[in-house]
């Protein structure tokens, strides 16, 4: 398994995990809210994980699989100014 930070653009899924610890509550909103659009968008191609969701959130960390959503996702950490070297992309 690779493990890299930074936007990982060759692959149609890459694995994220963020501590939460290194976000703000706004951030942490704004990583909830695009979740929820990107699940509940029916007219868009893109989702979590080959075979549905999974965006997991816990205590600590909030992690998930974009496949297909990765230039969103990406926008979305540039919009909320999230820090990208607090991003571990899992490209396995």
């Amino acid at each position: 398994m690779k493990i890299r930070q930074g936007f990982v653009s060759n692959s149609s899924s890459s694995s994220f995990v963020i501590a939460k610890s290194f976000l703000t509550e706004k951030q942490i909103k704004a990583i909830r809210d695009w979740h929820d659009k990107i699940a509940n968008d029916d007219d868009d191609n893109e989702s979590f994980g080959e075979s549905g969701d999974t965006f997991t959130e816990n205590d600590n960390y909030i992690s998930g699989e974009t496949y297909y959503v990765y230039e969103s996702f990406d926008k979305m950490i540039k919009d909320n100014e999230i820090n990208r070297n607090k991003v571990f992309w899992i490209r396995g």
